[in-house]
């Protein structure tokens, strides 16, 4: 299952004023839209969905839905909309009906660093919203991959290996002649050095399977 956990800021918009126009969105607020600067900031666990939109100079929303129900939510336009939503593979599909129009919004990933949500209206106006994730999130999400005691169980191998190291060069320079004390600086060096080459041969075995 997809997980679109994380803090997006919107990039760049495709169409977005056409369909705006399209549901009947006024001039002035199609232009005030177009200068909006949106993130979304999404916590997801399995099929429940929290998210909260902040907007320049907007109040913002805050929506909590389980894919397959449904919620409602004020519309640009300031009618109210019941939003029915479901899984379509591994997109999320959102049906939002007011008393004047219907459009649907499907939100995807286009790759584990942008979002795209397509909007399409019911006179068949498609807009794309592409949104970037955060860099400040990436260590969100790389915490929630390791918790805590994976975290610490690691600090203690790596401090092991750090403590262990200065043996492995004090050996190594007994056997090629090297005359000069080691010390922990030598050790952590070293270790940056193997783990280094470990990230490398890694994302070489990656590339290989895809």
């Amino acid at each position: 299952m997809v997980n679109f956990t994380g803090n997006w800021k919107l990039e760049k918009s495709e169409n977005f004023e056409d369909f705006l126009k399209s549901i009947d969105v006024g001039l002035l607020k199609r232009q005030a839209a177009k200068m909006i600067s949106s993130e979304h900031h999404i916590t997801q666990d399995g099929d429940k969905m929290a998210v909260k939109v902040v907007a320049t100079g907007q109040k913002g929303k805050h929506q909590e839905y389980t894919v397959g129900g449904t919620f409602s939510e004020t519309e640009v336009t300031g009618d109210t909309a019941e939003v029915s939503t479901e899984w379509d593979g591994d997109r999320i599909k959102e049906t939002h009906k007011t008393k004047d129009f219907t459009y649907t919004l499907i939100r995807e990933l286009q790759d584990e660093n942008t979002m795209v949500l397509h909007l399409s209206s019911p006179k068949g106006t498609e807009c794309k919203r592409i949104y970037k994730k955060n860099v400040k999130n990436n260590l969100m999400d790389r915490q929630r991959k390791y918790p805590r005691q994976h975290r610490h169980a690691i600090i203690y191998i790596i401090m092991n290996i750090c403590m262990n190291c200065n043996v492995i060069i004090y050996n190594f320079g007994v056997t090629f002649n090297f005359k000069r004390n080691v010390s922990y600086i030598d050790s952590i060096v070293f270790c940056c050095i193997m783990f280094h080459l470990t990230l490398v041969i890694i994302k070489k075995k990656k590339k290989k399977k895809v």
